[in-house]
């Protein structure tokens, strides 16, 4: 599942940070995109375009890429499974190709941006990188984008952006007071506590806003394992009890993984902009963000920036 559920940096301890000297595997590296083939003649660095202008368009993908999900997707945990990038074929619950085409997406982001940060030589020129991410991540917020918000800060949070203290160091003030509000939000802590909170509130006031798909995904595995012990189908000691956002119980009259997707459907359907940017922002953002290096490489580059 790439870096949609790695560990970030704000989760890691002091111990870990110690280990920086190990390359990590390749296995972020990711298939190409294949989400709305377009060829772009253009390819301005993403942190180059108004911060406004590429939230909106996030928002607007991910409002697409969550509306194409099918429900038959999640059954048997498809996207784990071996053709989980086929089409519907005779292979039943073994494809999802929708949910890998958002899964690809959000992690293509979430690698990019270390990628064009790194692309800076000076510690200012990854700074100043590093603060309009921020500002993109912020738009998020405002616009209920969850998803887009989690991988931007994934992004920024990975090991080879995060080991740059000199880089750090000149980051502004305010701008690392707002990354510090937003990590907190979208930390795994409790259970991602307060990031369901948020969820819980803009549901229940049909506030139009998009879900972090990793959460969903990680619910909709507990809950099998959950019917599974209660029906003596399976006997996974490790499975617990499904937390489902409160908002979305009594849609029909369970916390039905289905009728949860379709309930975070309907509400990313009302998150597409209506203002269109720039041509090339859009094909640039369609085609998946440029060609961003694997976090290995990225890791190699980060020691020559700052050994």
């Amino acid at each position: 599942m790439g870096c949609l559920w790695s560990k970030t940096k704000s989760d890691l301890t002091d111990a870990d940070r110690t280990k920086s000297s190990a390359l990590p595997s390749d296995e972020m590296a990711l298939k190409p995109y294949e989400q709305d083939k377009l060829q772009c003649t253009v390819r301005k660095p993403l942190h180059l375009y108004r911060a406004q202008d590429v939230a909106e368009q996030l928002t607007e993908i991910d409002s697409k890429l969550l509306g194409n999900i099918r429900p038959d997707e999640i059954e048997g945990e498809a996207w784990t499974k071996k053709q989980k990038y086929l089409t519907p074929t005779n292979l039943q619950n073994e494809r999802s190709p929708n949910i890998m085409a958002m899964v690809q997406a959000f992690n293509r982001l979430a690698l990019l941006i270390p990628t064009e940060i790194l692309g800076e030589t000076t510690p200012q020129g990854r700074a100043n990188v590093i603060s309009k991410y921020i500002k993109i991540a912020s738009e998020c917020y405002k616009l209920k984008n969850f998803n887009s918000l989690k991988s931007v800060l994934a992004g920024l949070q990975c090991t080879p952006i995060f080991r740059l203290t000199k880089t750090w160091n000149k980051v502004p003030y305010n701008r690392l007071r707002e990354f510090k509000r937003l990590t907190t939000l979208m930390s795994e802590v409790n259970n991602w506590q307060l990031y369901r909170n948020q969820l819980n509130k803009h549901l229940a006031s049909n506030t139009p806003c998009i879900a972090f798909l990793g959460v969903y995904l990680t619910e909709v595995i507990h809950h099998g394992c959950y019917q599974g012990i209660l029906t003596n189908r399976s006997a996974v000691s490790s499975c617990s009890a499904p937390s489902y956002t409160d908002a979305a119980e009594g849609i029909d009259g369970s916390n039905n993984p289905k009728a949860l997707l379709e309930r975070y459907k309907a509400s990313a359907s009302k998150c597409i902009s209506l203002r269109r940017c720039s041509p090339e922002l859009q094909c640039l953002l369609h085609e998946g963000g440029g060609a961003p290096y694997s976090e290995s490489l990225n890791y190699k580059i980060s020691l020559e920036r700052e050994p």
